[in-house]
């Protein structure tokens, strides 16, 4: 379960910027919350929307970033001369300094906190902290300052190998390597992040054209995905697969069928000639399914590219619902889709912005519950999010009042 992300000198984010799961003490929505203990509980959901080029895809890119330089820093750092930065470029200082990325996040009772300073030279800092459930202070596994390192006493016997780790290469990623349980946690933590990017159409492409073949072709699995598919009502009834052998390896032709509307019979298309919103939900399928039975966390960016409204609210329904999502399983996401921006999908914790300053070119990233308006007081859970939104109330986006007025009407909506 992911508590919280931080992250700074990154892309359009100058300062550091925080997407926290905990939960606001509000009463909203209790079916959607994760209890940690009494005193703490956590966000299943968090929508994320913004203006175009406001920055709101940089917050999943940032995640990918860091998942990023923990998978490559052991493997490929004889390589790099440099290390790869995407540093905010609009300040001489930010260009000069380090960026960080931070998370918190919880692995069964184990709570972990890790993060790195990173600039195109040298892992600048790294650290990683554990607290057990019955434990009221963090631990320290180890912390790094260029060359300095403080070790555990359970990783101290490595200490001497420690010292030859290369300046570009985390302490994490090669620790990797080794069968250290909170390392091993740690390092698998990212590794079942999912993070899919919708906002690249070279990876949307790639990814609609994978097919949850293993899912066709196991029968109980199958049942599932026929169900899936009856219940976003895409016209799909079943999936049929024709797998044959070519140079000792599979080939699959994959077709929908559907119902004639007069004769009743079965027809059979393609899957290729399936709408691209239909290709993206059944691509989406494993990655929501795997997220779900494993109580894992999922990024995706832009999430409602090429889906109508009502599947986007089906997919945020899988994870608030205590029935379909029972494991905890946790939808971080972009979108412009206000349609769902409702009291009725969200609590105001879940829902959150990012804006750009127009002077300085930095992204900020907030949530609803933590947004004053003019007169100071917090936005109330009766509010309309979209319609204010839209608005400009919230920030976040282009003041479309005049257009607003004169396609629904001007009423008071502050």
């Amino acid at each position: 379960m992911l508590l919280q992300f931080s992250f700074s000198n990154f892309k359009s984010f100058r300062d550091e910027n925080t997407l926290n799961m905990e939960a606001a003490s509000i009463k909203e929505h209790q079916e959607h919350l994760i209890e940690k203990n009494k005193n703490e509980k956590y966000l299943k959901l968090a929508a994320i929307h913004g203006a175009n080029a406001s920055g709101k895809s940089n917050v999943v890119e940032a995640m990918k970033y860091m998942r990023y330089i923990i998978f490559n820093s052991f493997s490929k750092a004889i390589e790099w001369d440099s290390i790869l930065t995407k540093k905010f470029k609009f300040n001489e200082e930010s260009k000069k300094g380090n960026s960080l990325f931070e998370v918190f996040f919880t692995v069964e009772d184990i709570e972990y906190q890790y993060g790195f300073e990173i600039n195109e030279k040298e892992i600048f800092e790294e650290w990683l902290y554990e607290k057990k459930i019955d434990e009221k202070k963090d631990s320290l596994v180890f912390f790094r300052e260029k060359d300095k390192i403080e070790l555990s006493k359970e990783i101290e016997n490595y200490r001497v190998i420690l010292n030859t780790v290369k300046e570009k290469t985390l302490l994490l990623s090669f620790l990797a390597n080794l069968n250290i349980n909170n390392i091993k946690n740690v390092y698998d933590w990212f590794k079942n992040t999912e993070i899919l990017d919708y906002g690249n159409s070279m990876e949307e492409l790639i990814r609609n054209q994978r097919i949850p073949i293993k899912e066709i072709e196991d029968i109980e699995s199958y049942e599932r995905l026929k169900n899936f598919l009856k219940n976003i009502d895409i016209g799909i009834e079943e999936i049929r697969i024709e797998k044959t052998i070519e140079n000792e390896k599979p080939k699959y032709k994959v077709f929908s069928i559907h119902y004639n509307n007069d004769s009743g019979l079965k027809e059979e298309l393609p899957l290729e000639e399936e709408s691209q919103g239909t290709l993206k939900m059944i691509a989406l399928y494993r990655s929501l399914i795997n997220t779900l039975d494993n109580g894992r966390t999922l990024f995706i960016d832009e999430l409602d590219a090429k889906l109508h409204s009502l599947l986007v609210k089906y997919i945020i329904k899988l994870f608030s619902s205590e029935k379909t999502n029972p494991k905890n399983a946790q939808l971080i996401f972009t979108t412009h889709d206000i349609t769902n921006l409702t009291k009725e999908n969200f609590r105001r914790d879940e829902i959150w912005f990012v804006e750009k300053e127009k002077e300085s070119n930095t992204s900020n990233l907030y949530s609803l519950i933590d947004f004053k308006l003019e007169n100071g007081n917090k936005v109330r859970n009766d509010a309309s999010y979209g319609k204010n939104y839209l608005y400009g109330i919230y920030g976040g986006v282009p003041i479309l009042k005049d257009y607003i007025d004169s396609k629904i009407g001007g009423e008071n909506i502050g």
